[in-house]
């Protein structure tokens, strides 16, 4: 089975994939555009913390910001290890932040970069790498954009970085390819070694953007590689004869792979925290049934998905599955060509091995490592098939939401589905009149009212001007009187009401906060809760314990003054 000729992108079909991706941005953005963006991604407290890491970035561009200590949870060190780093989106973020638009804006112009970096990659991966036709790689790349789970999600705008999926895929087996002499490629030479330099270097990038995104492709390749490797008999003995007589290229990838690891491992461990606990790990996955739930707001499911979820288990108001067609679709094509892969494979017999990988095996492998990742979101019962993952390896114990591995193989999925659209289309006109009207579905069926634009911009912009710039006197600040609440929530009382405030607001006056809000905390942290009466008390003994009661400052957030020193 060998590999087609590599597919050029042409001027016009350039055209072609811009003019989508506007539409498809337009469709994604253009309401709330319309409207003057009186909202942006995510609600009041998940939305703000985005930005305040966000706006860190910028800060640190600007020389005035410490790289690995945002300006909260003050004094400690290394506080960018208490949650996602968001290093990609606050180098896309600073640049409309420094043309002038405020954080909110530069927000979703952020986000609509990454959509677009995902978009082209996907498109990319389709035409390149599995060589479909340009409708069903545009196809794909539609689907990957306007996924309803992931434009739901898009509240928690880290989950944005699902792009980077296809990017992996782009960089990824290509170099595989390459590094086993697949197709006579020799990794020898500087551009190998190049491209291993860059493959470390996305992957640190990566790892400090979005380690859950990261932590998902790694299981996810790891997969496909292994399924490419028992798919293909040439190949595992390319991989075998690469492996005892390595290329300078892979000498270099491997050991710069470690090194970045070995970074990224360092700074995380700083939060002092070991990970999730497993009943946390396992409460973060959802039950079989929930692989089609897409919630009660989707346009062509959402009348009957509450019937259908609840006596399953499910849950409507929470969803994270595949839209229907699209999952009966990817199944039913990777059956299918396994069966194809099969046959081929078995008529080729006795032949001679020809010098490359196929498309086919390409395709089958990655829908092998999608339906891998699916079952390590899902429990059956008591049990989680991720859980020996969690327990065993490095970093898998910051994973709460195994359920968000359903989002980060959208893209493959679609791939997949649209790479045997293809082999299917190409039997006659009946096939592919059949092949447009199911795309047609899956793509109508992705549509829903609910919107994750939850933050007042306007509002939200106006209470950061409104604070003025802190007195001279002050150093740090803590806050207390917070804007919001109490509430029935006691998440949002203790935690989020005073923490999120405190969190922007450092971000964006440049001045350090003793407070904030991420996944995990300091040690000997203690100024939650800040509805209890010996909050400012708990507030003056830290100050006094870290030392900084000199130079600290209050903020009342509701009445939006300063007060110079440490409670009394």
């Amino acid at each position: 089975m060998t590999q087609e000729p590599r597919t050029r992108l042409r001027p016009f079909e350039g055209l072609v994939v811009l003019a989508t991706l506007a539409a498809g941005l337009a469709v994604l953005f253009g309401p709330a555009l319309q409207e003057g963006l009186p909202r942006v991604s995510g609600d009041i407290f998940d939305g703000r913390i985005f930005i305040a890491v966000l706006e860190h970035w910028y800060g640190v561009l600007q020389g005035q910001n410490p790289p690995l200590s945002p300006r909260y949870f003050y004094p400690n060190a290394f506080t960018l290890s208490y949650g996602d780093a968001l290093l990609a989106g606050g180098l896309i973020y600073s640049v409309p932040r420094a043309a002038g638009l405020d954080p909110f804006v530069s927000l979703e112009v952020t986000n609509a970069v990454v959509c677009a970096i995902g978009f082209v990659a996907t498109y990319l991966v389709g035409r390149r790498l599995l060589g479909v036709s340009v409708l069903l790689a545009l196809f794909a790349a539609l689907v990957g954009l306007w996924s309803n789970s992931l434009s739901i999600r898009l509240m928690h705008a880290q989950l944005v970085f699902t792009a980077f999926v296809p990017v992996g895929l782009l960089l990824v087996w290509p170099h595989f390819l390459k590094l086993t002499r697949s197709g006579g490629r020799s990794p020898s030479g500087g551009g190998a070694i190049v491209l291993s330099v860059a493959v470390v270097a996305f992957f640190y990038l990566w790892a400090m953007t979005s380690f859950y995104s990261l932590f998902a492709f790694v299981l996810l390749m790891l997969v496909v590689l292994v399924a490419a490797i028992l798919l293909d008999r040439a190949l595992c003995d390319r991989v075998w004869k690469a492996i005892r007589r390595p290329s300078p290229a892979l000498i270099v990838l491997v050991a710069g792979l470690a090194l970045a690891a070995i970074a990224v491992f360092w700074l995380y461990s700083q939060s002092g925290h070991g990970g999730h606990s497993v009943s946390s790990m396992k409460a973060g996955t959802r039950l079989p049934a929930e692989l089609f739930n897409v919630g009660s707001s989707n346009w062509v499911w959402g009348g009957v998905m509450d019937r259908i979820m609840r006596p399953l288990g499910g849950n409507p108001a929470d969803p994270y599955g595949l839209s229907p067609v699209l999952l009966v679709a990817f199944l039913a094509s990777l059956i299918w060509l396994l069966r194809l892969f099969h046959r081929r494979h078995k008529a080729a017999a006795g032949r001679a091995t020809e010098p490359d990988v196929s498309r086919a095996t390409l395709a089958c492998a990655l829908g092998i490592g999608a339906v891998v990742l699916a079952l390590f979101a899902l429990r059956f019962g008591p049990m989680a098939p991720f859980q020996p993952v969690f327990v065993g390896v490095p970093g898998a114990s910051a994973i709460r939401l195994p359920v968000r591995f359903l989002l980060f193989i959208v893209p493959v999925v679609a791939l997949v589905t649209a790479y045997a659209f293809d082999l299917f289309a190409r039997r006659g006109r009946a096939a592919s009149v059949v092949v447009a009207i199911v795309a047609l579905v899956i793509l109508v069926e992705q549509g829903h009212s609910e919107s994750a634009l939850r933050t007042d911009r306007h509002a939200e912009q106006a209470f950061l001007d409104s604070l003025g710039k802190p007195p001279a006197e002050c150093r740090s600040f803590y806050v207390f009187n917070p804007r919001i609440g109490p509430t029935d929530n006691d998440a949002v009382n203790r935690y989020y009401a005073h923490g999120v405030d405190a969190m922007i607001i450092g971000s964006y006056l440049r001045i350090p906060s003793i407070n904030g809000m991420a996944t995990f905390w300091p040690e000997n942290w203690n100024v939650t809760a800040p509805f209890e009466p010996d909050y400012l008390d708990r507030v003056a003994d830290y100050a006094e314990r870290k030392g900084i009661a000199d130079g600290i400052c209050g903020l009342d957030l509701t009445e939006r003054r300063w007060v110079i020193g440490a409670p009394q």
